[in-house]
């Protein structure tokens, strides 16, 4: 018998004033790895009309940041004269 979750048992009683679910606890979590501000700009909020009749040069999409391969990352050893040296080659 499955017993009813704290959603389930609490929704009816105060949805109408909290008005947030917080999902159901037995099911597996999904991540959102597509991110909104990914997604949308100032033409998500215009009609079709209004899309062919803007001038103006559209929004390029976003992309999405990936996190690099850590395990194909080598370490840099510098030294103080190293980056002095640098530092003057810049300046000549």
């Amino acid at each position: 018998m499955n017993k009813p979750s704290f959603e389930e048992i609490n929704e009816p009683k105060f949805g109408a004033e909290v008005g947030i679910s917080h999902g159901n606890w037995d099911e597996k979590a999904k991540f959102c790895t597509d991110m909104a501000v990914f997604n949308y700009d100032f033409t998500y909020h215009m009609t079709k009309e209004e899309l062919k009749a803007y001038k103006g040069e559209l929004p390029e999409k976003l992309k999405i940041p990936h996190q690099f391969d850590l395990s194909k990352a080598e370490r840099v050893y510098t030294d103080k004269d190293a980056i002095k040296l640098a530092e003057l080659e810049r300046e000549a």
